[in-house]
């Protein structure tokens, strides 16, 4: 848990009571601090945050912060269920709750994309729309509901090793955006080097968060490159989103084994 006095350090961008002085009359202001308020009702309190550092404008720039609930757990091994809310107060994007998921033991902070209902449930700062929060979070508790029976199931799929170099190859490419120029200096074997013991596993879940934890946290080795870790919230959302949607077709077309 982060104290709110600690998290306005950190995002002071959630605190802000107003929008940026460059948005047009039409834009509605969606109020983070009023969104955490209603989390901390729910039981649920910001365990991390962090905002987009590239603005000029810290004050109204993209954050993102994800929040937990002591009396909101899932009964599969270190796998804790968060909610994470996405804003800007300078009409750069849309509110979101989004369902996610925290793996213990490598720190991953895994955002569970929600495909092609994604427009339909986040919220654009325009013409005075309001974010309904009752329903964002009603939608949100339902699909961390539903990611428990996901998770078994990957865990019991095994991988074998042209199986695992493809879905790193994938990762990849969703790393670096199709990019050859990139792509010539790092191989897809190396994104699936376990970091710890724990990790050295061939089902489809572990093989997921090796190579997640990879591509976000940096510091694998190619030949004579070392990637950097992805810290912009936007980049972060959209390589997690990814991911989640190819582990999750990768699960929907290979047998347990």
């Amino acid at each position: 848990m982060i104290t709110l006095e600690n998290l306005e350090k950190v995002v002071p961008a959630a605190f802000a009571d107003e929008p940026a002085d460059n948005v047009s009359d039409r834009y509605s202001f969606i109020s983070t601090r009023d969104i955490i308020s209603r989390l901390g009702e729910r039981g649920f309190v910001p365990v991390k945050g962090y905002q987009s550092r590239r603005a000029g404008d810290q004050r109204h720039t993209t954050h993102m912060i994800t929040f937990e609930s002591p009396q909101f757990r899932f009964n599969v091994g270190d796998i804790a269920p968060q909610v994470v809310l996405f804003n800007n107060h300078a009409a750069a994007r849309r509110a979101t709750l989004r369902a996610g998921v925290w793996k213990k033991t490598c720190g991953n902070g895994l955002v569970v994309s929600v495909g092609q209902f994604q427009a339909e449930y986040s919220v654009i700062h325009k013409d005075g729309n309001s974010f309904d929060f009752d329903q964002e979070f009603a939608r949100v508790i339902k699909e961390l509901e539903s990611v428990t029976d996901q998770i078994k199931h990957w865990q019991g799929i095994n991988l074998n090793f042209v199986q695992k170099q493809d879905f790193a190859s994938k990762a990849v490419l969703i790393r670096n955006q199709n990019d050859p120029y990139w792509s010539r200096h790092f191989d897809a074997h190396e994104f699936l080097a376990a970091r710890r013991d724990v990790d050295k596993a061939d089902d489809l879940w572990t093989t997921f968060n090796v190579v997640q934890e990879n591509i976000i946290k940096g510091g694998v080795q190619g030949p004579n490159r070392i990637t950097k870790p992805i810290t912009q919230v936007t980049e972060v959302q959209r390589i997690n989103e990814a991911l989640w949607r190819l582990v999750t077709d990768y699960g929907n077309n290979i047998n347990p084994n």
